[in-house]
Formats: C-alpha cells, structure tokens, sequence
C-alpha cells in the first residue's frame, strides 16, 4: 500500500484534476478519518519513551539522609497521655476603697492628658486649611531663620555689649592650710623641709 499524503487535507487543492469546486468540510473530516485508519497509531502520535541514564548518579553521603528517629519513654508518655482539664477561670475580685491600690489600676485624671493636635486634617478641627498660619507671608511659608524679626534690628543687636573673655586667663586651685595640715598628718608632706608649690604639685590627692 502506498503511502497516503496529507496534501489531500488541503481545501484550496481541487480533488477533481483542474476543477473549481472545493471540497466541503464533511469530505475532508472522512478523507481525515481514512488516513488516521491506514496509519500506524505510532506514526501519527510519536511517543519517546524514557532512556536509561548511561551513567548512573552517585548515592548520596550518610550524612545528608535524615536518620531513623527512634521511640523514646518521652514520646510514648506524651501521646498515651490524655490532656489535662483546664481549671476554671477564678473572676478577679473588684477593688474597692479599702484595698491597695495596683499597678494595674494607675491611671490618670480626667483630664490631665489631651491628644496632640493635629494640624492641616479639615476644617472642622479648627486647625485646617493655612494650620494655624495664616495668610501668606514668610512666616506661614517658613522660610524665617531663628531670631528674625522681619528686618528690624533683632533683640541680640540691640541689647549692649558687656564685658569680654580672656582667652590667656589661668584657673588657679585654692590652697589653704588646712589641707596642708591634713596632708602633713597624713605623711604625705613632710614638715621638716620647705613647702613649695612644686612639692603640691607631685601630690595626687592635692589636685
């Protein structure tokens, strides 16, 4: 048997030798279902079937395979065992005036905290729209730096200068008998030899 060609199937291809007339859609489904019949079923739909691997893929190390978990007294306590009842939620008694006050219990007065204000949120707050601003100008763009009074002298220029500040001042530590004396008792200083300010100088308790 000869093998039949799919170019039968097309519907602009006269099956009469140079006619004009088509083939209608009844005759190409049974020109379809001829072919389908002297076609192998492994022609018309190829399967592949699985190839071994030629080179087989290593077992995996010990180490990575999970190991057997085994039965332990804990295990089979804990399921054998049946859940415990809840005791019964004991109502908290009410704090009444003779009682301590916990920590629990602090809470403000009425009135001595309020929420911050929220500015620019509608104007049913009071707050809304220019915010407390007003209209226009540098203060309610806030472009203003700290202590401008709009072009006017500010307060610094216009308060006098007092006094100034000698960067070559030295700090000098009061010395006083007394804690001369307590150092002599103490023997850190002795009485003997003359008392100068480089023999304070050494003594770490003195500064």
């Amino acid at each position: 048997a000869t093998e039949p060609s799919i170019l039968t199937l097309n519907p602009r291809r006269s099956q009469t030798g140079g006619g004009s007339r088509q083939p209608t859609t009844a005759a190409m489904l049974r020109r379809a279902s001829q072919l389908l019949r002297t076609i192998p079923a492994a022609t018309v739909f190829p399967r592949r079937l699985p190839q071994p691997h030629r080179h087989p893929l290593p077992a995996p190390p010990a180490y990575l395979s999970p190991a057997p978990r085994q039965p332990s007294y804990f295990y089979a306590t804990e399921s054998a065992a049946a859940p415990a009842a809840r005791p019964p939620k004991v109502p908290r008694p009410l704090r009444t005036v003779g009682s301590l006050l916990r920590l629990n219990d602090i809470r403000d007065n009425p009135g001595a905290t309020q929420q911050k204000t929220r500015k620019g949120r509608g104007i049913g707050s009071g707050k809304g729209k220019t915010a407390g601003r007003g209209h226009k100008g540098q203060k309610a763009r806030g472009t203003a730096r700290f202590g401008f009074e709009g072009g006017q002298t500010p307060l610094r220029r216009r308060l006098p200068r007092r006094g100034f500040k000698n960067r070559f001042s030295l700090t000098f530590q009061p010395c006083g008998l007394g804690k001369i004396a307590k150092l002599i008792n103490a023997g850190k200083i002795d009485s003997s030899e003359l008392i100068t300010m480089k023999t304070l100088k050494v003594l770490p308790s003195f500064l």
